[in-house]
């Protein structure tokens, strides 16, 4: 990681919609908990239907002391309405929310680049580690995974690229926006989503249309507990070894099945829960009352 840029805005965006709103209180909440009073924040929050005025309120009030962090909310509904989006690959409860990632660059026109997370996620140090990670040219920057690598051959036929060796997690992202800007990727990538089934949805998609354009992030930004439960499902396809490069994670990623909601005393669930401690009574009510909405 880099040394860090005092007088440059983080900015970090969020996808959500009212299901979700307790696994978004909880990354807002553990950005929050782990920043650097040197810096400030911009955490922006896209949705299709517009969060009601009860979770805008609760996910302001959970930064509430922390003068430097400051939450946008981005409903943008118009801007997929219409459009048919495939969501019915092998992968499920996906939906149209997870492809609006791919209106950033227009929706922010003038910022540089921004992290992408998902909701289910918890940051355990200053995000502003990544934010600072130089991407070298690249338009993209995320961790390597192996989803759907047992066949290569299919694989790279499905996305038109000639290897996937260079195929990554779409959970994290480091964005350059001048880049997509430049080259119109945000178009490009919502016209593959309205044109078929990818059978990993926006990941597939962004692997695509930015290949040979995609910089690894360290496997810390993105340690996913699914791999640090059965190290041994990515270290042999990748030959590494997956604990001690994620020895020290900077953001822990509930990516499939292992979600902290529905397996509270999982081994790596502590942190999540942890920082739903530190809600205030008010918040850890609302939370309640979200959470649940999510497990019922």
């Amino acid at each position: 990681m880099t040394e860090y840029r005092q007088s440059e805005t983080v900015y970090i965006a969020l996808a959500t919609d009212a299901r979700y709103i307790a696994p978004t209180m909880i990354t807002v909440r553990s950005i929050a908990l782990c920043s650097n009073k040197d810096r400030h924040y911009e955490i922006v929050i896209l949705s299709e239907k517009k969060l009601s005025m009860i979770a805008r309120s609760c996910l302001k009030s959970i930064v509430k002391e922390y003068p430097n962090i400051r939450i946008v909310f981005m409903d943008v509904g118009e801007k997929t309405k219409g459009l048919k989006l495939a969501v019915n690959g092998p992968v499920k409860g996906v939906t149209k929310t997870t492809y609006l990632r791919f209106l950033l660059p227009d929706l922010l026109s003038d910022i540089k680049k921004i992290i992408y997370m998902d909701v289910d996620t918890a940051v355990l140090g200053d995000i502003a580690q990544l934010f600072d990670f130089s991407l070298n040219g690249a338009w993209i920057g995320g961790v390597r995974d192996i989803a759907g690598l047992e066949d290569k051959t299919k694989r790279c036929a499905e996305l038109g690229i000639p290897d996937i060796d260079h195929y990554i997690n779409a959970g994290v992202l480091l964005i350059d926006l001048e880049q997509f800007r430049k080259e119109n990727l945000s178009d490009a990538m919502m016209n593959a989503a309205a044109e078929k089934t990818y059978a990993y949805n926006d990941q597939d998609i962004i692997n695509m249309i930015c290949y040979g354009k995609i910089c690894f992030l360290p496997y810390a930004c993105n340690a996913i507990v699914d791999y640090l439960n059965h190290p041994e499902m990515i270290s042999e396809v990748l030959n590494i070894d997956y604990l001690k490069e994620t020895e020290n994670p900077l953001i822990l990623h509930y990516a499939g099945k292992t979600k902290p909601w529905y397996d509270p005393k999982g081994r790596w669930s502590f942190y999540w829960w942890k920082t739903a401690e530190t809600l205030t009574p008010a918040a850890k009510l609302i939370f309640r009352i979200y959470m649940h909405s999510l497990t019922s």
